[in-house]
């Protein structure tokens, strides 16, 4: 997105989130949602499931029926599919943790993962350990989803087995695992994955909802991404149809989404990004108010790699280039491979008039640690297309 800030990898891709500002750059589009989700593993479904785990409420949530009235006019008009029933065992009236007296365990883990704080969320999932066994699911799957952000699928892999008794959600993180760390096994997650949104007993799970979207935009398949989730009950979810909408160059949906996220919290921290992002996509004075709430969010939360890259992408969208450069420095320091980080900071150096060689050194290093990249691939395309027709070209 913008690409990571603005953007699926949590990458909140997870989440992947979205922070790159290449895709604003020529067409005013936001990238792919780059956030680490959640997936699983094995083709046949899990047979036992815990019913209190599997149905526990995750942060913000409304009831299915709600949620379908929201997108009736969506889904009417895109052909998305038909809402499915809700779990028998589901809560229907999920409420937010601000609307009761019981302290939200997991508020602040949440909010390190939302922003970026991985190694934080990390930390802080370590740190709890007297929790009922359904926020037990919960915080393992930001523990695991951070672990990916940081690059370390492989961790995700060897912890979380494949049997029965694993929850839905946690699998649904391990074949997120497996898509990123894998390519040679996309084929089989993909399968995989489409055999449990099929499946009635693991088709309604948020995170395995939150997976499917994720790996369907990174495969560049919107339709598929918005039919795994555009039901979805959690912020979450809806944060993630914010991603998907800007991308779709549909800023009118994104804000609908971004309505119905302002009337659950209008101060969640997700909720916040979201109104960064479409704030960035617009452009203009909207893009003042994005930079300073991103700013706002860096004071509360500190400046995480994936803040710094949504700073700098408003800033850039804004013309504000040489600060988006040295926030983008900054952001280096703290990952000297981060995708988001290489792609903003080869779109500055272009705006900026940086020698070819510099720029081309960022293009290397994404090149290298990155070569499933959608912008690579793209990159690729172009640089190909452009070879195709000069070879076509005589100088006379």
């Amino acid at each position: 997105p913008l690409t990571k800030g603005f953007g699926t990898s949590g990458s909140l891709d997870p989440y992947r989130q979205v922070n790159s500002i290449e895709a604003f750059r020529s067409s005013g589009r936001a990238r792919d949602a780059c956030a680490p989700c959640a997936a699983r593993v094995s083709l046949a479904p899990p047979s036992a499931r815990d019913p209190e785990a599997e149905a526990a409420p995750r942060g913000t949530e409304w009831t299915r029926e709600a949620r379908a009235e929201a997108h009736a006019p969506f889904a009417a008009g895109a052909g998305a599919a038909q809402p499915r029933p809700a779990p028998a065992t589901a809560n229907p009236n999920p409420t937010h943790p601000k609307a009761t007296m019981d302290p939200d365990e997991l508020y602040t883990l949440r909010n390190h993962f939302y922003v970026g704080n991985y190694q934080l969320a990390i930390s802080e999932a370590t740190n709890l350990s007297r929790l009922p066994a359904q926020l037990k699911t919960e915080r393992d799957e930001y523990l695991y989803r951070s672990y990916i952000a940081l690059g370390q699928p492989r961790l995700v892999i060897g912890e979380v087995g494949d049997g029965a008794d694993t929850p839905v959600s946690l699998q649904a993180v391990k074949l997120l695992a497996r898509y990123v760390s894998a390519p040679e096994s996309k084929d089989m997650c993909l399968l995989t994955l489409d055999e449990w949104l099929k499946d009635a007993s693991t088709a309604n799970n948020p995170t395995l909802q939150l997976v499917a979207a994720t790996i369907f935009m990174r495969e560049d398949d919107v339709a598929k991404a918005i039919q795994a989730i555009h039901l979805g009950t959690t912020l979450e979810q809806v944060a993630l149809m914010v991603q998907i909408f800007l991308k779709m160059d549909r800023p009118d949906l994104a804000k609908h989404q971004l309505r119905i996220m302002q009337q659950a919290d209008e101060d969640a921290s997700l909720t916040q990004l979201a109104a960064a992002w479409i704030g960035t996509y617009e452009g203009g004075a909207k893009v003042s108010e994005a930079a300073y709430t991103l700013e706002e969010l860096m004071d509360k939360f500190g400046r995480s790699i994936l803040l710094l890259n949504a700073t700098a992408a408003a800033k850039m969208r804004g013309g504000l280039t040489e600060e988006a450069e040295t926030l983008l420095t900054e952001a280096l320091d703290k990952g000297p491979n981060h995708e988001d980080t290489l792609i903003n900071m080869i779109c500055a150096s272009y705006q900026t008039g940086k020698p070819r060689d510099a720029t081309q050194r960022y293009i290397t290093t994404l090149r290298a640690t990155a070569p499933e990249h959608p912008f690579v691939k793209r990159l690729a395309t172009l640089e190909a297309a452009f070879d195709r027709v000069s070879a076509q070209l005589t100088v006379s």
